[in-house]
């Protein structure tokens, strides 16, 4: 029986908290009025408003000095007001600054970082791992191509060279990966985005200068799965600047980038 007491104090402890972190009057919680500064503000209001009405009632003081107290009075609750508001953004702040920090130090131990570590590391950390496994997919594909196509030049078979872009782009698609590419001998580009999105077939396309001819009739998608990408089959013809807008890139762009 002599536990019953301290389980009760508990729970009306624990609902007590709770009530504190939860209820809110006008939109702020209670924990934010009960803040230092909030506090503050409040005693200051308490203060300028019990002393504008002592002079209302029993102090026969000049009208203009009963006025100035009762701005001051009303000055005083917004400054209440306003400092419970700042209250609960620094503890929504603070909470968000957090949760922020036990996040990135999960990201630092999944990429193998212990102890503390700067938001910089980290980043670059996630970027070499994020460049080490496209590496990894764009060797295993250069495998499947040589695995699956005959007549290969020696490069390629030494891997000093990669498979056409369009059947490598293509595959990539395939497995849902957020990019595309263009080779040049051993280097590779990405391309990231709406500019990844649009793919062209290079060889239907020829540069004379800064202007773009369509060759032969081809096919441009906008989107990296040809189940849902968009799409426009053009003929042959000359382009200009800003008349195919695919994914709201200029199909001109994509060409200086991913055809030259």
């Amino acid at each position: 029986m002599s536990g019953i007491p301290e389980v009760a104090t508990l729970g009306v402890l624990d609902y007590c908290i709770s009530l504190k972190r939860h209820s809110a009057v006008f939109g702020i919680p209670i924990d934010a009025w009960a803040s230092p500064q909030a506090l503050s503000a409040g005693f200051s209001f308490v203060l300028s408003t019990v002393t504008a009405l002592l002079g209302i009632r029993w102090i026969a003081a000049p009208k203009t000095l009963v006025a100035l107290w009762s701005f001051a009075a009303l000055s005083g609750a917004v400054a209440f007001y306003s400092a419970a508001q700042q209250a609960r953004d620094n503890n929504t702040l603070n909470a968000q600054i957090a949760d922020q920090g036990t996040s990135l130090k999960a990201i630092a131990r999944t990429l193998g970082i212990e102890g503390d570590a700067s938001p910089s590391m980290i980043a670059q950390r996630a970027k070499d791992e994020e460049e080490r496994r496209r590496n990894s997919l764009l060797s295993n594909l250069r495998q499947l191509y040589i695995l699956s196509h005959d007549g290969l030049s020696s490069e390629l078979l030494a891997g000093l060279a990669w498979p056409p872009d369009e059947w490598t782009n293509t595959e990539l698609a395939k497995r849902g990966e957020p990019y595309q590419i263009r080779t040049r001998s051993a280097k590779i580009e990405w391309f990231e985005g709406a500019l990844a999105s649009v793919r062209v077939d290079c060889s239907a396309f020829w540069r004379t200068g800064d202007l773009w001819t369509i060759t032969k009739p081809t096919t441009i998608y906008a989107g990296l799965n040809d189940a849902t990408a968009g799409r426009v089959s053009l003929p042959p013809l000359s382009l200009g600047r800003n008349q195919i807008r695919p994914n709201g890139v200029d199909v001109i762009d994509v060409l200086d980038r991913k055809c030259r």
